[in-house]
């Protein structure tokens, strides 16, 4: 063989060599994009999400634990901010998702839960700390447990009681998918032992994740929130 023909099969077999190098990086590339999703459950799982175009977090809590489940790709600012709490009457998305669990709750054989002050009083505070402090967790700001936030603002029965959180989704039926399909959260909405709920969601323009969330649920219903 010549000298010629042993060079030119030579560099063929570098150029097949190259291509399966170039075609397993952009394999690793695409795959590179799923992320591990921490459960509250302690449970592991994956989910892709090739867009890279949103945050979302979400946290549950039940009878005075506080697992945390999150999603987090890279932080960005929602398309459609909610607006900051002001502690007046629930706004049109926070109606929404009472619509939604008390449609979910009817769909699974369970009665209605009712919205009430003091419990929305919590998680509308829960919310608005998030999102100003610029953090994602039951547990507040200052220190204080989300069980004793709720007790701070006036729901100090001795019930069962439980919250979750969210964010990153400015509507309702975003963050309730969000809670659908996380088996703490899931099991929250669905406690056939809840009869009250508040609900809270705020916006903070520097914060990591945009948009908060925090419903708050209770054996007790004690007043009507508007």
């Amino acid at each position: 063989m010549t000298e010629v023909a042993i060079r030119t099969r030579w560099l063929r077999a570098l150029s097949a060599v190259l291509l399966v190098v170039l075609t397993v990086g952009l394999l690793a590339t695409d795959v590179s994009a799923s992320r591990t999703v921490r459960r509250g459950d302690g449970t592991t799982g994956t989910s892709t999400d090739r867009t890279g175009d949103r945050t979302i977090r979400d946290g549950g809590s039940t009878g005075g634990s506080a697992p945390a489940a999150t999603v987090a790709p890279p932080p960005v600012t929602p398309s459609n901010p909610a607006p900051v709490p002001t502690g007046a009457c629930r706004d049109g998305e926070e109606w929404a998702m009472l619509s939604l669990i008390n449609g979910y709750r009817s769909a699974n054989g369970l009665g209605p839960v009712q919205i009430t002050q003091t419990l929305s009083n919590a998680a509308e505070f829960h919310s608005a700390d998030m999102a100003s402090k610029n953090y994602f967790s039951h547990t507040l700001a200052n220190g204080t447990s989300w069980s004793q936030n709720m007790t701070n603002f006036g729901y100090g029965y001795q019930t069962y009681r439980a919250e979750n959180i969210a964010a990153g989704n400015a509507t309702a039926a975003a963050t309730f998918e969000q809670w659908r399909t996380s088996p703490g959260h899931n099991a929250n909405m669905l406690s056939p032992t809840v009869t009250a709920i508040g609900i809270g969601r705020a916006y903070g323009a520097a914060s990591s994740y945009g948009t908060y969330w925090t419903t708050t649920f209770g054996g007790v219903v004690d007043g009507a929130a508007c």
